[in-house]
C-alpha cells in the first residue's frame, strides 16, 4: 500500500529559477525550508561529495524562490549561516 503524505508543487518549495534539472544547490535549497538536524545531515552528504563555494551558495540564496510563508522564509534565512559553515568544512 502506498501512503503519500505530502505532495508539493514547485511553488511550495525553495528552488532556483530554472531548476528543471535539479543540481546539488537545488537539493540543498529544498532542505533549507526546515533546516532541522536531519535536514542539515542531509545537506552535509552532497557537500561531502561535491564542494560548493561560498560564493555559489550566496548567489543561490539571493536567487532562491522562497514560498511566501513567514515561517519558511524565517527558517530559510536562519539556515543560511549553518549551510555556509557546512560548505566551508568541505571546501578546504
Amino acid at each position: 500500500m502506498l501512503n503519500i503524505t505530502h505532495l508539493f508543487g514547485e511553488m511550495d518549495v525553495i528552488l532556483q529559477p530554472g531548476w528543471l534539472r535539479a543540481g546539488i544547490i537545488d537539493l540543498i535549497l529544498t532542505k533549507m525550508a526546515r533546516a532541522d538536524q536531519q535536514d542539515l545531515k542531509d545537506i552535509r552528504f552532497p557537500l561531502s561529495q561535491q564542494a560548493v563555494s561560498r560564493q555559489k551558495l550566496l548567489e543561490a540564496f539571493a536567487r532562491a524562490r522562497v514560498p511566501d510563508v513567514g515561517e519558511i522564509r524565517h527558517l530559510f534565512l536562519a539556515a543560511q549561516p549553518k549551510v555556509l559553515k557546512l560548505a566551508g568544512e568541505y571546501s578546504k
